[in-house]
């Protein structure tokens, strides 16, 4: 075996001992070491223990500050010091693993050594098997290594850091959650790499869901990015990741129908994959308490409403008792005329005394206010033959899109940010295709890609902190917290990790924190990191991250390309 270059060794002194969980080092001079490098020092029976850096200090002999001071001719920063202090540089380690010695009493065959290092033991840049194993990227099976970023070491080139697919897409686990300052953490971008490494890898049997919540980011994601885009190093880390760092091929593009002309979007949409998306009330008549995610139902009277609409409707039950007329005293509808549209609905009010309680006509007012202020967007509308014949292209339901059109290696987006100020619309659009496609996988499963990954921003508008769970907000923890049986992956990102409800980023079983303030991590929920790595966080460049898993020992620092599509651009 090669004789390992030393970097320092051991120092285990009295205030601060070698443990079985940290050691210590100084640093030969010369040798540049950084956070989350990884090291490697000689333990018991030629076993070796690998440990990450966590913290680097510069000690001296001087007992005080004040004797540097005074040593500098009493505060004279040019003159030339009258003691010569003697320094190192000096390493903290956290240790990771410990290669082990071989048992027969061992499913591996070796048992793990929890034995301190000893003092003046050499320490060693840890090798890449060092490293994989450390991290427990050794024993992942082929067919499930999912890339998913580059370790930056200080020494040698960078290695690519593989996951367990069955611990991102489930069944062992699943989800991901990125958070971090708003431009500088790259947090879609890195969600949209990964989902490029997941289709190029899991393609087969794998499709996505994405919503497109920033103006026009995600809707050219099938074009190839403009040239200089990519630059070598991403390149090079695509080659490294042995991903292909080609635009993605088999997309569907849905618009808002009324709020979004495809003309605007694209040059000529004959040539892509888009649709308009509208609701009927035929389509989403079982969902309506979705509409009203973002309304205080203390007494819950709209809920009462909707259940009741739900369970009356495919029955032809809602019925009006009596003919109707408009404010101008004109007849709109009969009596016995069953609610069908929209329209009819918000005239409707033939709802029974256990529904609407003893305070029948303020509450079906506040019903039918609050029902006329939530579908008043254009994507409302009585009957979608209607519309189709004055649209350039065809007007689908997306419910019943998720269900037929998700077949291996498509993706589907869903452009919702013209109604970025419309929180209740936002919420709505989301929680009917995720209800629906969670129907889907209850009723047919075989019908269904065996994963499916749904791809939300700015996550904090829907499932926020501190509040009770609305509607849509139940829909998304449930899927946090069951749906990797169901095959369907949560990948979500906000700027603050503590502004989303704990059940789903503790379900997540991929986290990660790009550049983040102090003050945010300060909150209990980045209780994963310790103080060292929150330290690193405040200090990160975008393209880079802190990564936990559930299936890694330690959280890792990461780089990661740009992922390889058209950006939007302001036509």
């Amino acid at each position: 075996m090669a004789e390992r270059e030393s970097i320092g060794k051991v120092s285990s002194i009295e205030r601060d001992p070698s443990t079985s969980s940290s050691f210590s080092f100084w640093v030969k001079n010369g040798v540049l070491i950084n956070p989350f490098d990884y090291v490697s020092v000689k333990n018991h029976e030629d076993s070796r223990t690998i440990g990450v850096v966590k913290e680097i200090s510069a000690p001296t002999d001087a007992q005080t500050h004040l004797s540097n001071f005074v040593g500098s001719n009493f505060g004279d920063p040019g003159a030339e010091g009258n003691t010569r202090r003697i320094t190192t540089i000096v390493a903290t380690a956290h240790v990771v693993a410990n290669t082990g010695v071989n048992t027969p009493y061992s499913r591996t065959g070796a048992k793990p050594v929890w034995y301190p290092v000893l003092n003046d033991t050499p320490v060693s840049f840890a090798t890449e098997e060092e490293i994989m194993f450390a991290l427990g990227m050794h024993d992942i099976p082929s067919e499930v290594i999912l890339p998913a970023g580059a370790i930056v070491r200080s020494s040698g080139d960078p290695l690519p850091l593989f996951l367990d697919g069955r611990y991102v897409l489930g069944p062992e686990a699943a989800h991901v959650n990125v958070s971090g300052t708003s431009g500088l953490a790259a947090k879609t971008s890195y969600l949209m790499f990964l989902l490029k490494a997941v289709i190029h890898r899991f393609g087969k049997n794998t499709a996505a869901v994405i919503f497109n919540v920033k103006q026009r980011d995600l809707l050219y994601i099938d074009e190839p990015p403009a040239s200089g885009f990519l630059e070598e190093y991403d390149n090079k880390l695509y080659e490294l990741l042995k991903v292909s760092p080609e635009p993605f091929s088999d997309v569907i593009y849905y618009l808002p129908w009324g709020h979004r002309k495809a003309s605007d979007v694209y040059e000529d949409p004959s040539k892509k994959k888009v649709f308009y998306y509208a609701y009927t009330l035929k389509d989403v008549y079982d969902e309506l308490n979705l509409l009203f995610s973002d309304i205080d139902d203390p007494q819950y009277t709209l809920e009462s409403i909707t259940s009741y609409i739900a369970s009356s409707y495919p029955d032809k039950k809602l019925k009006f008792l009596k003919d109707v007329c408009d404010y101008d005293g004109k007849p709109i509808y009969k009596k016995d005329t069953i609610v069908e549209t929209w329209n009819q609905l918000k005239w409707f009010g033939g709802y029974p005394a256990e529904t609407v309680g003893s305070q029948r006509e303020n509450v079906i007012k506040r019903f039918k206010r609050h029902l006329s202020r939530c579908t008043n967007a254009d994507i409302f509308v009585e009957k979608r033959e209607a519309i189709a014949l004055r649209s350039e292209l065809e007007v689908k339901y997306l419910g019943e899109e998720v269900k037929t059109l998700l077949i291996p290696g498509r993706i589907l987006v869903i452009d919702i940010e013209p109604f970025e100020g419309n929180l209740g619309v936002q919420g709505f659009i989301i929680g009917d295709v995720v209800h629906r496609l969670k129907e889907a996988c209850r009723e047919n499963r075989d019908a269904i890609p065996e994963h499916v990954i749904i791809l939300v921003d700015e996550l904090n508008r829907y499932v926020p902190t501190g509040s009770k769970l609305s509607a849509l907000g139940r829909e998304i923890v449930d899927l946090a917290r069951v749906g990797r049986a169901e095959g369907i992956t949560l990948f979500t990102a906000q700027q603050f990790r503590s502004d989303i409800h704990h059940q789903v980023y503790e379900n997540c079983s991929t986290s990660l924190v790009g550049i983040t303030g102090t003050t945010e991590l300060s909150r209990p929920a980045y209780e994963i990191f310790d103080k060292q790595t929150k330290a690193v966080i405040t200090n990160l460049f975008p393209g880079e991250m802190i990564l936990a898993n559930r299936r890694l020992k330690q959280p890792v620092r990461i780089d990661f390309p740009k992922p390889p599509y058209r950006r939007q651009d302001t036509r």
